[in-house]
């Protein structure tokens, strides 16, 4: 999957999760969750093993996967390169 490709794929499924944090959230507690074009499809209290088991079971797809907390709270920074400085 290209680089852009993944971008959009984390947008949809943050986006996803922002709009239904609250049933996320009451389904899933503080468990990691995995999600797949915007379908819950795993999830853990251990976010390495979800990660694990995502990857053994769809290696070639992006799997979004995150504590409905850390969704909420993310901050992405854009910063431009030393070299352009």
């Amino acid at each position: 999957m290209e680089y852009d490709e993944q971008l959009v794929a984390f947008e949809k499924n943050k986006q996803y999760v922002l709009k239904n944090q609250d049933i996320v959230r009451e389904a899933y507690g503080e468990k990691s969750i995995a999600i797949v074009d915007k379908i819950i499809v795993d999830s853990d209290k251990n976010e390495f093993e979800l990660a694990k088991r995502m990857y053994q079971k769809f290696p070639d797809r992006f799997v979004f996967v995150s504590t409905i907390e850390d969704v909420v709270n993310l901050k992405i920074f854009h910063m431009e390169s030393p070299e352009n400085a």
